[in-house]
């Protein structure tokens, strides 16, 4: 189950590759919980993705992303390191009960 998967990886500080919305995403959560209509949320800062409808130059920069947990699959840790950014005010708002974070 993707829940587990992606609890563990934050708990270890792992970053994970997953498929979310029919593109491959490499990212590392940093939190998980719920959003306010109750489903659950993943706080990530995705640093590559390959196969979404995305110039390069986007695709391959490093942003925060708030997804659901519910879209993505095939979630595996990776051996890249931990990846991190500035600014987490606007991502983490998309979480208004906290299960597990990395901090």
């Amino acid at each position: 189950m993707s829940y587990d998967i992606v609890r563990k990886a934050i708990l270890d500080r792992r970053s994970l590759t997953a498929r979310y919305d029919g593109a491959v995403l490499h990212f590392s959560p940093h939190v998980l919980g719920r959003h306010a209509d109750r489903s659950f949320r993943v706080v990530a800062f995705q640093y590559a993705v390959r196969g979404a409808d995305l110039p390069p130059a986007e695709a391959d920069r490093g942003r925060w992303r708030c997804l659901r947990l519910a879209r993505l699959t095939r979630a595996m840790p990776n051996r890249d390191g931990w990846h991190s950014g500035h600014d987490l005010r606007r991502p983490l708002s998309c979480v208004v009960q906290i299960d597990v974070t990395s901090w």
